[in-house]
């Protein structure tokens, strides 16, 4: 049976599903996040400086590591898809095919193990394309081992660990100055919005928020009427990933791997 003909709207709908759950995810925190107030912030002034703190923390609300789960899952699977696609066309059939998994391995070997495997059914261009994808842990692809990781995370327990973290800061007044003077070539920046505009990284980024964490000092020279802490979600898990921000590195996946797509799509493989 010859391979089913293409139809590029059904073959990048978990891609596409994928974005859109990722787009829903950062409203969903945006809305917690911000419009609640979720994350207050006070702070007491002591000789020499300002001191921030949280006067609030609430929990992370269990909507944020579904839509995370959900996501994560079209992603993995997106890849899968391409997999057996791959293999559609280089038996020119369309299957059904049993096993057919895209090449995710912790270890290089396991790896190479798993496209051995498909090499059978695979096109020796599509065979040599896919060994560029480094998908295991420490190859140049790794963020798909990553995904790989937390696909099964999500897959044997209801809830992917997800929290709160800041780790950006409204960058001080005299940093900003220094950065009109020397790279943006003027002499001061005035702006009401200019503490949301210039951020710089925390000194201490805080994951876990709970009441009453310290998020900062700044000197008395540096203390501006308004005061811009980022608070963003973040993984708990795995290890790889703990505290990085979700939306973030989701997204980085998610061009990835519609990265893979287009190139194997030019190459004729699809």
């Amino acid at each position: 049976m010859p391979a089913p003909p293409k139809d590029p709207t059904a073959f990048f709908a978990k891609l596409d599903r994928a974005e859109e759950l990722i787009f829903n995810l950062r409203v969903a925190w945006a809305d917690f996040a911000i419009d609640t107030d979720a994350y207050p912030v006070e702070f007491e002034d002591d000789p020499g400086g300002r001191t921030y703190r949280l006067s609030d923390a609430l929990p992370v609300p269990v909507t944020m590591p579904l839509i995370a789960g959900d996501a994560i899952h079209n992603l993995r699977s997106a890849l899968d898809h391409l997999a057996y696609r791959l293999v559609c066309v280089g038996t020119n059939s369309s299957g059904p095919f049993d096993k057919v998994y895209f090449p995710i391995a912790k270890l290089e070997k396991d790896r190479k193990a798993k496209l051995k495997k498909l090499e059978t059914q695979l096109s020796r261009i599509a065979v040599k394309e896919l060994e560029k994808i480094e998908a295991n842990e420490g190859g140049s692809d790794e963020l798909l081992w990553h995904l790989h990781c937390l696909n099964n995370i999500d897959k044997h327990r209801l809830l992917l660990t997800v929290n709160s973290q800041t780790r950006m800061q409204s960058m001080a007044p005299s940093q900003v100055r220094e950065l009109a003077k020397n790279f943006l070539g003027i002499a001061s920046i005035d702006s009401e919005h200019s503490h949301r505009a210039f951020l710089t990284e925390s000194w201490k980024p805080a994951f876990d928020l709970n009441r009453g964490d310290r998020l900062a000092w700044v000197s008395e020279a540096d203390v501006q009427e308004h005061m811009y802490f980022h608070f963003e979600l973040a993984f708990g898990e795995p290890a790889a990933l703990k505290g990085k921000p979700v939306v973030e590195n989701l997204l980085n996946i998610h061009h990835r791997i519609r990265g893979y797509f287009m190139e194997f799509d030019r190459l004729g493989l699809l």
